[in-house]
């Protein structure tokens, strides 16, 4: 018998998918310590059952939708983590950047942007001005499969031009 009701569909759905997607997300990121990862996999389950547009029976595509939005929830939260560390005993912040962090930024931004092909800055960029991997496959004419591989090859590259 299918599941009639949403909670039906998720906890089928969670059962037939919670270990493996934990087991994917655990390999592709060894680095992320287990209670980051927990943590974005139990936002990302959340984010499943509260959003209507999010298909809970087709288990290919929501095994596809889970597994991104889970490794971007734990790359942001890294992120987030890094930023946030304190540097010494005393953090001064204004909220403002000085005009030397701001001059920084922007060669830093400049050298990242300079190694990547136009492609990967296009879905970059439409990455970063909120558009969804949908609009952008619409907008640039890629392939879902093309927008994601652009997206996280031109993300790795960026990450290995960005000044240690």
């Amino acid at each position: 018998m299918k599941p009639v009701t949403r909670n039906e569909q998720f906890t089928a759905a969670y059962k037939a998918i919670a270990d493996r997607l934990h087991r994917q997300v655990r390999g592709q990121m060894p680095w992320a310590s287990e209670a980051l990862i927990e943590e974005a996999l139990a936002d990302t389950w959340l984010l499943a059952l509260t959003r209507e547009h999010v298909d809970l029976t087709c288990h290919p595509r929501l095994y596809g939708w889970l597994s991104i939005t889970a490794r971007r929830r734990v790359l942001d939260a890294h992120a987030r983590s890094d930023r946030d560390a304190p540097i010494g005993d005393v953090i001064i912040d204004n909220g403002e950047p000085s005009a030397h962090e701001k001059a920084v930024a922007r060669e830093e931004l400049a050298a990242m942007a300079a190694s990547l092909t136009e492609r990967q800055r296009t879905v970059l960029g439409l990455l970063a001005t909120g558009h969804s991997y949908r609009e952008i496959q619409e907008i640039t004419g890629d392939s879902a499969r093309a927008v994601e591989r652009l997206s996280v090859e031109g993300r790795a590259r960026a990450r290995a031009s960005r000044p240690r």
